[in-house]
């Protein structure tokens, strides 16, 4: 049986243990533990990167995220988000104009 203690093993920001047990427990209600972890394995390898970056303070803590039912997030074989190309460049456009602009 999968349980709260399997998602907390395997959650790579480990804060505020309690709201994380709480919020497990409201989201079994509804879905399988099973598919709990399953999307936590798609977004697992992105999170560790990122903490080990400058976006480190971008990975949610686990209660919001399990309050969020984030593991329903489309993501891609890699973790990425799937966006289209259009969407994407312009994100890319957006970015360089606001660097360009507040540099």
């Amino acid at each position: 049986m999968i349980d709260f203690e399997a998602f907390w093993m395997l959650w790579p920001k480990k804060v505020a243990r309690g709201d994380a047990r709480k919020a497990w427990n409201r989201a079994v209600l509804s879905t399988k533990p099973e598919e709990i972890l399953a999307g936590l394995g798609k977004i697992l390898p992105i999170y560790e990167k990122m903490l080990k970056s400058e976006r480190r303070a971008f990975v949610p803590y686990p209660a919001t995220w399990l309050n969020r039912e984030q593991w329903a997030d489309e993501t891609g074989p890699e973790g990425e988000r799937l966006i289209s190309q259009e969407d994407r460049d312009k994100s890319l456009v957006a970015i360089a104009e606001w660097r360009k602009k507040h540099s």
